[in-house]
């Protein structure tokens, strides 16, 4: 196991925009840490809900799922062309501060650029699972249709979409909730008390498209 080290990294949507204060680097999570939230994530795959951007050569969508033993496990960085992940594919994000714009995590690659957003959502003790995808017509749908949503000036990778999105999941009743991310185009977020509930509520909303 190498010892913790201290990454800097920054960019636009898609792109870390966040600092790694702590990193173990390991070889690849273990099987029960991973493959129960590969099992969703690959069915968004499929849907086109996560994937990889040719044009903008960037990937978008990612998933994660809470850990009994505190934090999460979430999809890495730039996953997204990848039909199935492995274990090297997921990190473990155990802390995070907001305030500094830092996580803490362990895995063979640096966690999704969406970590902080998923951190949000996990302020309601309820919620186990979180997706966010990119899907235009739902994006464009939810937007019309009043649904719940963040600011237009609320920007990703921002402390204040992360208030939002915390303020959100803590004031909304009952699990599952969507929400459009209206500053973060196509960005759409799903928490559920799992990800199979987070799964099946992004799919009936999009059905209803």
């Amino acid at each position: 196991m190498a010892a913790p080290e201290r990454t800097e990294a920054g960019g636009a949507d898609g792109v870390i925009k966040f600092t790694v204060a702590k990193r173990v680097v390991v070889p690849g999570l273990p099987g029960d840490e991973w493959e129960r939230v590969e099992e969703i994530r690959s069915l968004l795959w499929r849907a086109g809900l996560v994937g990889h951007d040719p044009e903008l050569d960037v990937g978008y969508g990612n998933i994660s799922a809470r850990r009994p033993d505190g934090g999460f496990v979430i999809s890495g960085t730039q996953t997204g062309h990848k039909d199935r992940l492995g274990p090297g594919d997921y990190v473990i994000v155990d802390a995070w501060d907001f305030s500094s714009g830092s996580v803490d995590c362990r895995g063979a690659c640096l966690p999704s650029s969406e970590a902080l957003s998923h951190a949000a959502l996990y302020r309601r003790p309820e919620v186990g699972g979180v997706i966010h995808v990119h899907a235009r017509r739902l994006w464009e749908a939810m937007a019309r249709a009043g649904d719940l949503c963040t600011g237009e000036n609320i920007p990703y990778g921002s402390r204040m979409l992360y208030n939002r999105l915390g303020d959100l999941a803590l004031e909304r009743g009952n699990l599952p909730i969507l929400v459009v991310a209206l500053g973060h185009q196509d960005g759409v977020f799903a928490a559920g008390t799992d990800l199979r509930q987070a799964y099946d509520a992004i799919m009936e909303r999009a059905r209803r498209i």
